[in-house]
């Protein structure tokens, strides 16, 4: 399969063959049909925002659903998706008060570029490679948590509805939150109790061993302190 992966910071993308591991519990394998290009995938590259490497980015993703694994039981061979920042666990705090789209696990996967166990499908050589929002849209091909594939009328062109992922989330989200009448206190709430939620994960999930935050201007802040990381992470 092949992929564009980011070695370094300021240059150029690499197209290689990687390996893709299959599906494993609640997670989905797409074959990608479009991406779009977000400005956190510029600031990546541009090191504005620091991830670790090698990564394949790209997280506004569109496909075809090619394989299920485990536990999959809303989604079909052949469905169209969509692909989430969200990756709807199910089992977060967020997710069982009916908020999936501040689901716990997006922070890790966003960190620490990896699925929410902490690992990745991809590889080369048997070397990991990291994928951005445990997506990784900028390869042929996709394995990502099934709560992160949002299915979608196959008459809907792909190569519009892929921007949904990202940017319509987001605004989205907000113009619900909007529409129910939360106050600024009340979003900063949800966040801080979803900030916490993930600080507590990341300390009792020994397979994540990213414990800083990069900053641009090359100073570490642990993760629990660190300024806003993502333009979806803020509360308003």
């Amino acid at each position: 399969m092949k992929a564009a992966v980011m070695y370094h910071v300021g240059e150029p993308f690499q197209i290689e063959e990687l390996e893709l591991a299959p599906p494993r519990m609640n997670e989905v394998k797409v074959k990608t049909v479009a991406s779009g290009i977000c400005h956190s995938d510029y600031s990546i590259a541009h090191g504005v925002l620091k991830v670790p490497t090698p990564v394949v980015l790209g997280h506004e993703g569109a496909g075809i659903v090619t394989e299920l694994g485990p536990g999959v039981t809303d989604l079909l061979v052949g469905d169209h998706v969509i692909a989430a920042l969200s990756p709807t666990c199910g089992q977060c705090d967020m997710c069982n008060e009916g908020r999936p789209y501040m689901c716990t696990e997006m922070m890790k996967a966003n960190t620490y570029c990896a699925m929410p166990d902490g690992t990745t499908r991809l590889s080369k050589n048997g070397e990991p490679i990291h994928q951005l929002c445990a997506v990784a849209s900028f390869a042929e091909e996709m394995v990502m948590p099934a709560g992160a594939a949002i299915k979608c009328d196959p008459d809907i062109a792909l190569e519009s509805a892929c921007l949904i992922g990202c940017g319509g989330n987001y605004w989205s989200r907000r113009g619900y939150e909007y529409r129910q009448g939360k106050t600024r206190h009340q979003r900063c709430g949800d966040w801080l109790r979803r900030r916490r939620a993930f600080d507590y994960s990341r300390r009792t999930n020994s397979g994540c061993d990213h414990h800083h935050r990069h900053r641009p201007d090359g100073r570490k802040t642990p993760i629990g302190n660190a300024a806003w990381r993502y333009p979806h992470d803020r509360p308003f």
